[in-house]
């Protein structure tokens, strides 16, 4: 692999340089690969649904009146 282009080193790398570049690099690979691996999202997802505790029946329900309704209400009486 070429480093060139990324790594601030003089023109012909020396050897060790390429090897330290290189090392780096294969270092930062396997950490992102490890990351995405470990966070994949289906699995994450399936993570929190276990805590909560099985599947969940049908999508949220729609609440009865939620905090914007009941500011409204507030604000009506308030009028009053």
């Amino acid at each position: 692999m070429e480093f060139y282009s990324v790594l601030p080193l003089p023109r012909p790398a020396s050897h060790a340089h390429q090897a330290m570049a290189t090392v780096a690099t294969e270092l930062v690979v396997e950490l992102v690969v490890k990351f995405f691996e470990s966070h994949h999202w289906k699995e994450v997802r399936m993570r929190r649904r276990r805590k909560r505790g099985g599947r969940k029946e049908g999508k949220k329900q729609v609440r009865e009146g939620g905090r914007k309704e009941r500011k409204k209400e507030e604000r009506k009486e308030g009028e009053r």
